[in-house]
Parts: C-alpha cells; structure tokens; sequence
C-alpha cells in the first residue's frame, strides 16, 4: 500500500485544537479525492478523546474522527496526496478494529479491492441542467406516459414498484402504507408523479420530489420484459419535459455505481456526476 508504512495515528489532545481548526479551515478549498462529511464541533470531540491525528512521517495530513456510539469513523484529510483509499482503511483496521462503518465521497474511480472491507453502499449523485433542455426521443407506437391519479392508483404502483426493483437485494418490498405515508411529506409533488403505459398497461414508474438537496428524480424504471426496447429512454425524456413544465431547473438523481445500464441512458440524456458516496464496514 502507497505510503502506508509511513503513516501513523495519534490521539488528539487540547493543545491540537488551533492546529486542527485551522488546517480544517484551509482545507475546505481544497478537491479532495476522498473525504467525510462533517460539519459538528470539532473541540467537544477532542475532549470526548473521539479525534485522531494522522501523520505522514511528520506531517499532519488529516484526522480520523472515532464515533462510538454509531460504530462509524470519519475521515477528514488535509492534505491527501500521499495516501490512497486502502491506506485509510489499512489505518482504520490496524487502530480500531472490525465493526466500523466508514462513510465518504469521493470523486472518478476507487479500487474498493479491500479483502476485509464489505461495500455497504456506493451510488452516484448526478445532476442536470433543464434550463436549455430540448432533448427528444423516438416516439412508440402505443406508449405514451400518464400521471398518477392520487389516491386511485397507489395499489398499481406498489405492484409495479416491487416488479421494477423485484432484482435489486438492496430494496425490500414497498407497502401501500408506506406510499400513503409518502404523500403526506413536504418533499412530495402530486404533479410530477408519472407511469408509463404500453396501450392500457402499466409498464412503468418515475417521479420527481423536491428534498432539503434539490430536485430529485427517484423510483425510475420499468418492469423487465419492458426493457432493452428503447422505452426508458422514451420514459426518462417525457419525466424531465414534464419537470421542466413545473419550472424545475435543475435535476439531480442517485444511481447504484454497479448500475452502468442505467449510468449510460443518463450519461446520453445529459447528466452529469457529481459526485459519489460510499461506505465501507471494516
């Protein structure tokens, strides 16, 4: 491992605080390769002796912050041109142990090859402007896309939904409450909720909420011996038309990174990644 051997890991003390806030500071600027979100009280985790230093032969290069209480640990760099992402890990399993989860962007490629490392999560935030959006599709005879009647058709998207998604082990089986529950919350929008349909069946389902992040298109696809035809080419162009309609401008989605079918129709309609979120239990 690159540099490993030169690294090593020192609990903070008080004395480190200016150091650290300081370098934290300065580091914000900075495009990291891989990196932690946080945003807490870097002194109370000093003092809760939660903060780690971590040092390049002698230069401190970032900090690990040792959350016990969710068994998750943070990596905040300050300098990351010296390690890669399995010396991070390799640093995490020689200091504390099995059992941690660590979570972190980053951005292109990683190699997550890391024999006693299990990938928990890694999706792709992607993003589209509609400002100048004019993109069409072909046209099928007898598809054509309609909106879903609230509170009609919440049966027929929860069959459809566990159709679309029957393969992916990481989601379990939607529930009629759960959608009901859905169209009570502040995010959800009546109007950017759309099937697909061949002729007079239900063949497909996306639509469009508005989170604390944005815009975010979620719950797309089509059942499978509806694919490979060029519909969901067809079904994504007709959901941004209708987004930009309501005055959306900007779009942002998340993607499995194992899903490449699915990262190349969006890659050819337009979006654009952002960046990618990972987590990693060790």
């Amino acid at each position: 491992m690159k540099g490993v051997n030169m690294l090593k890991v020192e609990l903070a003390k008080l004395k480190d605080y200016r150091t650290i806030r300081n370098l934290m500071t300065k580091s914000r600027t900075k495009d990291f390769r891989f990196y932690s979100d946080y945003n807490g009280n870097i002194l109370l985790n000093i003092l809760a002796l939660n903060c780690y230093k971590i040092f390049y032969f002698d230069s401190l290069i970032g900090i690990f912050l040792k959350l016990d209480y969710k068994k998750q640990v943070l990596y905040i760099p300050f300098d990351d041109k010296n390690v890669t992402l399995q010396d991070i890990v390799s640093l995490l399993y020689n200091y504390f142990g099995l059992g941690y989860s660590f979570d972190f962007f980053y951005k292109g490629i990683l190699d997550f090859n890391i024999s006693y490392a299990k990938i928990k999560r890694n999706y792709k935030v992607m993003y589209l402007n509609l400002s100048n959006y004019k993109h069409t599709s072909d046209s099928f005879n007898g598809l054509y896309v309609q909106k879903m009647q609230i509170n009609k058709e919440e049966k027929i998207r929860v069959e459809l939904q566990n159709k679309i998604f029957s393969n992916n082990l990481d989601r379990r089986e939607l529930t009629l409450k759960e959608i009901l529950q859905e169209e009570k919350r502040k995010e959800f929008i009546e109007d950017l909720c759309y099937f697909l349909k061949y002729n007079d069946e239900y063949i497909g389902y996306g639509q469009i909420i508005n989170s604390s992040e944005g815009f975010y298109l979620i719950n797309f696809g089509i059942i499978p011996e509806f694919r490979g035809k060029g519909y969901a080419k067809y079904f994504l162009n007709q959901l941004i038309l209708k987004a930009k309609e309501f005055g959306v401008k900007d779009l942002y989605l998340k993607v499995e990174n194992n899903n490449e079918k699915a990262i190349n129709l969006y890659k050819k309609i337009g979006f654009i990644e952002v960046f990618n979120v990972a987590s990693l239990v060790i």
